[in-house]
């Protein structure tokens, strides 16, 4: 968390707070224009109070989505494995499971992009997210036309 935020959060409540005592004590003592005065400068406080733990809790937001992030990819890190010129999920005896996983996006952004037949070469594998291609023949792992009931035809519907 940033530790400059917490603080300015923190000083506005104890602002607020100090206000608030004030005007409590010397209740009968302010008159009308000064009792206003401080009621603004409360508002303020509470404002700016408002406004830094908003920010504080979107922070967290985003702390808590990387650590969820971070946690899958570690979780992921033993069970996908390179054979050939692809990334595999694999089993629990290291056999790759499911369909190639794009190298490039695996290895610069720790993406799990499942390759494609090639729309153009038909002895190629593309990644629909970089539109890198792979060689069939080196892709050592199941590939989507090599596994029972999976066919790389597009279906055409009219």
């Amino acid at each position: 968390m940033d530790l400059p935020a917490i603080t300015g959060a923190l000083t506005a409540i104890k602002t607020a707070t100090d206000i608030v005592q004030g005007v409590r004590t010397a209740e009968n003592a302010l008159n009308e224009a000064e009792l206003k005065f401080r009621l603004a400068d409360l508002m303020g406080s509470l404002a700016e109070a408002k406004i830094e733990l908003s920010n504080l809790i979107e922070d967290v937001a985003k702390k808590d989505q990387k650590i969820e992030t971070l946690e899958e990819l570690l979780n992921n890190k033993d069970s996908i494995k390179k054979f050939g010129d692809a990334y595999y999920k694999t089993s629990t005896t290291n056999e790759p499971t499911e369909e190639p996983i794009c190298t490039k996006c695996w290895e610069v952004a720790k993406l799990q992009v499942h390759l494609i037949g090639s729309p153009k070469r038909r002895d190629y594998m593309q990644c629909p997210n970089c539109k890198s291609d792979i060689r069939k023949s080196s892709i050592k792992g199941p590939t989507p036309s090599s596994r029972a009931g999976i066919s790389t035809v597009p279906l055409v519907r009219g």
